[in-house]
């Protein structure tokens, strides 16, 4: 809620200039699916038990017209992303037995998009086809390592399981490539706004000195937006 209360301030603020200026300024929340993509020390992929994780995208976002088929989009959302990793391990203390460790990591992030926005000529009446393409810079937030090892028969925990929250245990900017189509209705009292968007990360997340490990994670995820401009 105080993420939120900021964002609204933030708009507050800033709407009467934006409108001066001719941007559009609106609200956005997009439920995602995320996952992760991991290579180890030696640039191998590691994709066997990755899986993915719910989680949510909600802020500000603003629209700038160049012409009427082209535009330059950003914003401002906080996002809560993931992924999930199950991996095989013996524990001695529990007779050699195979079991599963799961780690369920979440990570909050405030990302700024640099995008270039194309749409369609008007379909209809007030219905327009847009597509959007470009990057953004995600700087990390919050950090979250929930880890659990368990049977995988009875499924019961074998292990004490324990959370991680620490910030430093990921780079503190990523960067990812942002694609996807959608759609807009534009309404006397604003614009309806949806679509699905693809979000690639490109750089790595996981600060290695801090982690103790060598691998290379990137967190992808896609999209549901939906957004109102005013």
């Amino acid at each position: 809620m105080r993420t939120f209360s900021l964002l609204m301030t933030a708009f507050l603020l800033t709407s009467g200039l934006y409108a001066q200026q001719g941007l559009k300024i609106g609200l956005r929340f997009s439920p995602i699916f995320a996952s992760a993509s991991i290579t180890d020390q030696d640039g191998n992929d590691i994709v066997e038990n990755i899986s993915t994780k719910v989680g949510i995208s909600y802020g500000l976002m603003a629209n700038y017209g160049i012409t009427d088929n082209y535009g330059f989009h950003s914003g401002i959302h906080i996002v809560q992303k993931g992924f999930k990793r199950t991996e095989d391990v013996v524990l001695p203390d529990n007779g050699g037995t195979l079991s599963n460790a799961v780690q369920d990591v979440r990570l909050t992030t405030v990302e700024i998009p640099l995008a270039l926005k194309g749409r369609s000529p008007e379909i209809g009446r007030g219905f327009f086809i847009n597509g959007l393409f470009g990057g953004s810079i995600d700087i990390t937030a919050g950090y979250r390592n929930q880890y659990s090892v368990y049977n995988p028969v009875t499924k019961q925990a074998v292990a004490e399981s324990g959370t991680t929250k620490n910030s430093k245990l990921a780079n503190p900017v990523a960067l990812s490539f942002i694609f996807g189509l959608g759609g807009e209705y534009e309404m006397n009292i604003g614009t309806l706004n949806a679509g699905f968007f693809y979000h690639r990360g490109l750089t790595n997340v996981n600060n290695r000195s801090q982690f103790g490990n060598e691998e290379s994670i990137r967190v992808n995820y896609l999209s549901l937006d939906l957004g109102y401009y005013f």
